[in-house]
């Protein structure tokens, strides 16, 4: 699916006749929706719980936001990752910097995270992105996410509100 989107992006951005524009937009739009059905439902609060084992699972997911953090030595570059429903801060190892810098990693762009480790910073817990791959670079943003330390919350007080309501 995914070589089949690049090629269409290409295809668009190329000259492409007048009159295959329509038909074309249909086919991307299709296939965007499909991948977007891909995105892996309520990852997030499993990738800061840790509960899945990252040498075998590979979650989809999107990114929202892309900062540069400049500091001593090289440029780091902080993504905020979503599964549609929760949102989480990320970071991206300087190896894969590139991918910002020439623009291949973009808002809003779906990527499979392949390798990632969690690393605890102060009380917050950081996805690190030791490699991934960016099957679609551009498309709309999915859901309307909410800040997953904010999720933990609520959902603590629902189960607590459910414990009594069951008295």
């Amino acid at each position: 699916m995914q070589e089949s989107i690049s090629f269409l992006q290409w295809d668009t951005a190329t000259k492409m006749p007048q009159a295959s524009v329509k038909s074309r937009s249909q086919q991307l739009s299709l296939l965007k929706t499909l991948y977007h059905n891909m995105i892996t439902e309520n990852i997030v609060g499993d990738l800061i719980n840790e509960t899945k084992d990252s040498t075998v699972f590979h979650p989809t997911v999107q990114v929202l936001d892309i900062r540069k953090i400049s500091g001593t030595g090289e440029d780091r570059y902080r993504l905020i990752i979503s599964d549609g429903r929760f949102y989480a801060q990320s970071m991206i190892t300087t190896q894969l910097n590139s991918l910002v810098e020439e623009n291949k990693l973009q808002k809003n762009a779906i990527v499979k995270l392949n390798e990632y480790i969690i690393n605890k910073v102060g009380e917050r817990k950081i996805v690190i992105v030791l490699t991934m791959d960016i099957p679609i670079p551009q498309t709309d943003k999915i859901g309307n996410p909410i800040p997953i330390d904010k999720a933990n919350t609520a959902q603590a007080f629902m189960l607590n509100q459910g414990s009594d309501y069951n008295q």
